[in-house]
């Protein structure tokens, strides 16, 4: 007879409830943990006081008893803002508060309030701020990911550093800007494969002003592994763009050959009435000129070769479109030779510019 034994697995320790707005004694019930969830709260700031929105993060939730909503809600908001929170809102039911615990960390409460009780929802959100290191665990159980957000100040190339022993790391970045009929969205997707080595360098990294939200996924490997992420933002200065959302040009010029495309930076998703996907193919003259309708952002431009070549493609990168304005982008002499139909494929590079901003420029749209 073969008798198997096997450990008894512990389940993952629940971290201390961050805040308990109660009297000492009381006990909380129906506690509940996860490492990542979210919930719905009021972050628009003082110009959207109102706008919901969800925040992700570490997430607690429990009750305890309570005198009722008449006699304990003055209590409960006294408390409040005894712990140094901020009142978003305070209905009669319905308490929503935030804490500012440290530059990289807020605590967001949803107090719900009934009868004879309380049941609160606390999310902590984490910011990794730029030259700052944040480093989190992940495992094959229930810590198997871990959200964090970013904020992008527009005005210089960011880069994120992430270095883990082991396991394969799915990082999903998440950013939206919405105004009037523009809708801009951005899922971005990486793997950082383990055998590519313990330090990943992502260069790839959305570009746009505003909030991301990280995701990393444990997608590969058994077992505990350390994760350090560092937010690099002092690469190259990067075009600005006004906020808008009217279209503007782009005209290209000097491209006798080839199809041109228009292609959103960092695979971004348009959503306008004023523009279709077909906008993305410019219409070509015989002088070589192209012009594309786009939203206000960030764009590459794609040539392709009229048929198989020794190149497949060229791009432009981060090519300002402004709204309202026509953005005129000259593409280099030296790239006809890589597309010529005979005897061709050979690329010289005849000259070169200190910035590329130097081959861009704007003119009012008529």
């Amino acid at each position: 007879m073969l008798l198997l034994l096997f450990p008894a697995l512990a389940p993952a320790e629940t971290p201390p409830i961050p805040f308990i707005p109660a009297d000492e004694g009381v006990e909380p019930y129906d506690i509940a943990f996860s490492p990542t969830n979210f919930d719905t709260f009021l972050c628009g700031g003082e110009a959207q006081a109102d706008r919901a929105c969800e925040v992700y993060g570490a997430h607690w939730s429990y009750s305890y008893p309570w005198p009722g909503r008449e006699e304990g809600r003055p209590l409960l908001v006294q408390r409040i803002e005894q712990a140094g929170a901020t009142l978003l809102r305070g209905d009669e039911d319905l308490l929503l508060a935030r804490l500012d615990e440290s530059d990289d960390s807020r605590l967001w409460m949803r107090i719900s309030l009934a009868p004879d009780s309380v049941h609160v929802s606390l999310v902590r959100e984490r910011m990794l701020l730029p030259e700052a290191s944040m480093t989190f665990t992940l495992d094959d159980g229930e810590r198997n990911e871990f959200t964090f957000y970013t904020e992008h100040p527009g005005e210089r190339f960011q880069r994120m550093d992430v270095r883990s022993a082991g396991g394969a790391i799915d990082f999903k970045g998440v950013w939206l800007r919405e105004g009037g009929e523009l809708r801009h969205t951005i899922d971005y997707s990486h793997v950082c494969h383990q055998e590519h080595g313990p330090l990943h360098e992502l260069y790839g990294i959305p570009q746009f002003k505003g909030r991301y939200r990280w995701t990393a996924y444990l997608n590969q490997g058994a077992g505990e592994h350390a994760v350090t992420v560092t937010l690099r933002g002092d690469g190259p200065a990067l075009p600005q763009v006004r906020e808008g959302e009217t279209l503007g040009g782009l005209l290209l010029r000097n491209v006798p050959y080839g199809a041109a495309q228009a292609l959103p930076e960092f695979d971004g998703q348009y959503r306008h009435p004023g523009f279709y996907g077909s906008d993305q193919i410019g219409d070509k003259n015989p002088q070589g000129e192209a012009v594309f309708w786009l939203p206000p952002g960030l764009w590459k431009v794609r040539v392709n070769p009229n048929r198989e070549q020794s190149v497949t493609f060229v791009e432009s990168h981060l090519v300002p479109v402004q709204p309202g304005e026509i953005t005129e982008l000259d593409w280099p002499d030296s790239l006809a030779e890589a597309f010529a139909e005979e005897g061709g494929g050979r690329l010289e590079i005849l000259g070169s510019r200190a910035e590329a901003a130097e081959a861009v420029e704007r003119k009012p749209r008529a």
